[in-house]
């Protein structure tokens, strides 16, 4: 769609891939008899019809004029570039002079720019494809060949190469004689109509005259208001012969992982705990009517061959069915109380409302089908919520966790906190804010490191996204400062939260990396650690009720720990005995540990290994060390291969 190109120029800061290249190619508005070619290999052949409203909602820039190319050039620069994010490399809304960009080193970015000036419309738009595969030959008739008088040999290869040959007696065949018509390719149509202003372009489009009948399948991405329409109806009605796909969120409510083996651990943990590990929400579709189909998890529509073109549910019907759990019986012994610790009298005199930590993400640098990336929810219920982190698929993993309540959550998340510019701690903001942006128009906090907002005023200018920024560098010293902006909204987290909000400089590789400490009901420690060794600024904080901690590495891998600025599991349990942590929660394990991170030395009676989906009520934190071992047994399996594993590494 437009403005794809800014949005990739607005990663540039987080995103870099050796001897990458991108080719892009903006879908622009067409005439003419047919939609234009947008892509053709010999597998595939794809059209594009864009649709455009104007943009309603206000922009981060001030005025249209923003969004035009400026006259400066940008010109790359010739160094290495440094894990240090101080230094802004703008070339959004400016003349590109090159045709590629890149570093000397090891590092070599290119990107294929537009020929044109660049400019950003202000303008939304969606882009609707018309995919064909290729025709399908006809078939060889032996029998016509052998009719025709001739035998069989190189002849009958030369005729299906569309060649004509001559027999014996110098009679001249032609392929058509021998050969049945060819078969059009199957046409397979994506339509993405997600707002009302464009529904009259799309169903008033003449060129769509030619596809009524050829169309084998259509995907209709389409909100349900608009698909329930007349005028959309009757444009859905003139493709008769087609089987139509509704893919939307009314119809299609499924938010599982795709991932089976993933479910299957989810559904192993909950036999320890429905309350802490939830199934992920899961409910069935509602037909939106009669003739159409709705989108299924690993549902397909079969192509070719022709005579089994059609929907398949076999695999979606795998997904759906449960599959069989030995339900072994694993209790718990619950913690011996410790009634003379503040933390967990505070922690007992609460209600089940005042507060709950829900775990989006534990694992580090990529997602896996088993832990997502960083991401943690504060959960204060009827006051709010608080994300820490919000690595790309966190939407997704609230919606597996909440379901039908997921917009109610989003609706209710008051802060946004970002530990550090690493990709993997921030790549869902955009995505998070946008579709919050459509439920309510009150802005959240952002609390973040000043180059993050950069990128999110650049983004803006591709989607609709508002927020209140807070550069978290300066968070500690707004306390006096009753008239600056950023107090204003640190002040509004306190008052409606009850939270107090601090930060503390930490030790990672990325600069600006900071630990959050919450208080809540503005007496409750929370202390979440971002990235970081061992850090001398977080074990003087002797006030801890619960301490979140990185522990990217088991303890034999310390000086991969130490190269890369991470934890290990020791380490990390090392830095809450040294805060006095009355809870330690460990998390962003390295995803060489697929399932279960290997649980080896003594964890004592304060620490916890922490899984995706996990969701910690103020009240279960007391007996949440006791958990540990029924992991141990439950995963026993894993664990064993895992020691082996590491025993071969060892032999070499």
């Amino acid at each position: 769609p437009q403005n794809f190109f800014q949005y990739l120029c607005t990663l540039k800061t987080f995103v870099k891939r050796s001897n990458f290249t991108i080719f892009l190619n903006e879908v622009t508005k067409t005439s003419g008899d047919e939609f234009s070619v947008i892509y053709e290999t010999n597998a595939l052949k794809v059209r594009a019809l864009l649709l455009t409203a104007e943009q309603k909602q206000p922009m981060q820039c001030d005025s249209v004029n923003d969004f035009e190319a400026s006259e400066t050039t940008y010109e790359p620069p010739q160094k290495k570039p440094k894990l240090d994010f101080s230094e802004q490399l703008h070339f959004d809304r400016m003349k590109v002079t090159k045709t590629e960009y890149s570093y000397k080193g090891k590092l070599n970015i290119r990107v294929d720019q537009p020929k044109t000036d660049m400019s950003i419309k202000p303008e939304r738009s969606a882009v609707c494809y018309i995919c064909k595969l290729p025709d399908i030959p006809g078939k060889f008739d032996a029998k016509k060949a052998l009719a025709l008088g001739l035998k069989k040999g190189p002849s009958y290869g030369k005729l299906t190469k569309g060649e004509s040959v001559t027999t014996e007696e110098g009679v001249t065949i032609t392929p058509d004689q021998v050969i049945s018509p060819s078969t059009s390719g199957p046409i397979f149509v994506i339509i993405n109509c997600p707002l009302d202003e464009m529904v009259e372009q799309l169903v008033h489009d003449p060129r769509w005259s030619t596809f009524f009948d050829t169309v084998c399948c259509m995907i209709h991405i389409t909100p349900q208001n608009i698909f329930n329409q007349a005028l959309y109806k009757e444009f859905v009605r003139k493709f008769s012969k087609t089987n139509h796909i509704v893919l939307n969120k009314e119809s299609c409510t499924q938010h599982n992982t795709v991932y089976l083996s993933s479910r299957t651990i989810q559904k192993k943990l909950n036999l320890l705990s429905n309350d802490m590990f939830p199934l992920t929400a899961s409910q069935q579709h509602i037909d939106p009517q009669h003739g159409f189909t709705c989108a299924e998890n690993l549902q397909k529509f079969i192509l070719t061959p022709i005579n089994q073109q059609g929907i398949n549910h076999e695999e979606a019907k795998q997904f759906l069915e449960d599959e069989p759990i030995e339900h072994t019986t694993i209790t718990t012994i619950p913690c011996v109380p410790q009634p003379n610790n503040k933390w967990e009298q505070m922690v007992q005199s609460m209600s089940d409302t005042d507060f709950e930590v829900t775990f989006l993400g534990t694992g580090a640098a990529l997602p896996s089908k088993y832990r997502n990336v960083s991401g943690i929810l504060i959960n204060l219920f009827e006051r709010g919520g608080i994300i820490l982190d919000c690595g790309e698929g966190t939407l997704g993993q609230l919606h597996r966790v909440y379901g039908a309540e997921t917009e109610n959550i989003l609706k209710n998340i008051k802060v946004l906190w970002i530990s550090h510019l690493h990709a993997d701690h921030h790549l869902g903001v955009c995505k998070l804010l946008y579709r919050r942006s459509l439920l309510t128009s009150n802005k959240v906090v952002l609390i973040a490191p000043k180059a993050l907002e950069t990128f999110l005023i650049e983004s803006s200018a591709c989607m609709g996204i508002d927020f209140n920024f807070v550069n978290f560098v300066t968070i500690n010293q707004l306390i006096n400062q009753q008239n600056d902006n950023e107090f204003v909204h640190i002040r509004n987290i306190r008052e409606h939260l009850n939270v107090d909000f601090k930060v503390v400089p930490v030790d990672h590789s990325c600069k600006d990396s900071f630990a959050a400490i919450l208080r809540i009901n503005d007496k409750f420690p929370i202390i979440y650690s971002g990235d970081t060794r061992p850090c001398l600024n977080l074990m003087k904080i002797k006030e801890c009720g619960i301490l979140i901690h990185e522990a990217t590495f088991e303890d034999e891998l310390g000086e991969e720990a130490i190269k890369k600025k991470h934890s290990t599991f020791g380490e990390a349990i090392h830095v809450g005995g040294e805060m006095d942590a009355w809870r330690i929660l460990l998390t962003h394990f390295s995803q060489r540990y697929p399932k279960i991170p290997v649980l080896e030395g003594e964890f004592g009676i304060r620490s916890m290994i922490i899984f995706d989906l996990m969701k910690i009520n103020a009240k279960q934190m007391r007996d949440l060390p006791s958990y540990l071992e029924p992991l141990r047994l439950l995963f026993a399996e894993e664990l064993e291969k895992l020691q082996k594993e590491r025993g071969k590494e060892d032999d070499v």
